[in-house]
């Protein structure tokens, strides 16, 4: 059996977005391809996608596809992040793929200690894969 290519992923989600009116059911048609990617992960993510932030979790770009609007990230999860990822306090980061269907650049951050929250602007780090992403 081959290996499913990030490019083939790619070319299927595209064909997911074409072929599926409602968003709900392209998403559902996504899942499985990205547990069918999850496995070759090796083959296309580098030690850049492995990037982390000592403030806040990390976004590196693995690739942008302006043609479906589609664009997939790894997040580098820190230890006892606010949203309780599962990375333990004095333990390794933690690394995670996620599919966007559009640039998102805004997100909450949380003052546990001061019980606030604040629209903050998290940008990418590039990486070689993601090259062509203009937000940063």
């Amino acid at each position: 059996m081959s290996v499913y290519s990030l490019d083939e992923f790619v070319t299927d989600c595209e064909r997911q977005v074409t072929d599926n009116a409602l968003l709900s059911d392209t998403v559902h048609g996504i899942v499985p391809l990205m547990q069918r990617l999850l496995p070759n992960a090796d083959q296309f993510l580098n030690a850049e996608h492995f990037q982390s932030d000592p403030d806040h979790y990390a976004r590196n770009l693995v690739f942008d596809d302006e043609k479906s609007g589609l664009s997939l990230y790894t997040l580098v999860w820190n230890p006892d992040h606010i949203y309780r990822t599962g990375c333990v306090e004095n333990g390794s980061r933690c690394v995670s793929l996620h599919l966007y269907g559009r640039a998102m650049n805004s997100f909450y951050a949380y003052d546990l200690d001061e019980g606030t929250r604040a629209l903050i602007e998290v940008a990418h780090k590039k990486t070689r894969l993601g090259e062509n992403e203009k937000s940063e």
